[in-house]
């Protein structure tokens, strides 16, 4: 069920996807907390993502390649079986795109010395110190 903190952060005619928590200023502005609602109200999902770094915190959630990787995958099985469509394999390619963007993103901030920290990496991040 919707409460009063909860916000809408999208709507289609069956379901309902809600942030839980308020963005957090102390963890990069982020929701850490989704419930994807049924348009009855009920839960269908609960997504709780990382809160905090890997590296000083354990991991405690999933992170957007978990998501985007679970997206390909099902439209990659989509593409093989009865429901190819153009459309999907356009939208496959920009979910590999994004997956290949956050890849590039943990690789940078793995040579800066950073990844696992909540230090910012110059250059990757903007307002780090160059």
């Amino acid at each position: 069920m919707l409460n009063t903190h909860h916000r809408i952060v999208h709507l289609t005619d069956h379901t309902t996807v809600v942030a839980v928590d308020n963005p957090d200023p102390n963890a990069g502005g982020a929701c850490h907390a989704y419930h994807v609602l049924s348009k009855h109200g009920s839960i269908l999902a609960s997504i709780h993502f990382q809160y905090g770094p890997i590296g000083e915190v354990g991991v405690n959630g999933v992170q957007h390649a978990d998501l985007l990787a679970i997206i390909r995958d099902r439209l990659d099985h989509f593409q093989r079986g009865s429901f190819a469509s153009p459309t999907n394999e356009v939208t496959c390619g920009f979910v590999s795109a994004a997956l290949a963007s956050e890849e590039t993103r943990t690789r940078r901030r793995a040579l800066a010395g950073v990844e696992g920290t909540s230090q910012k990496a110059a250059g990757v991040e903007t307002g780090a110190a160059a």
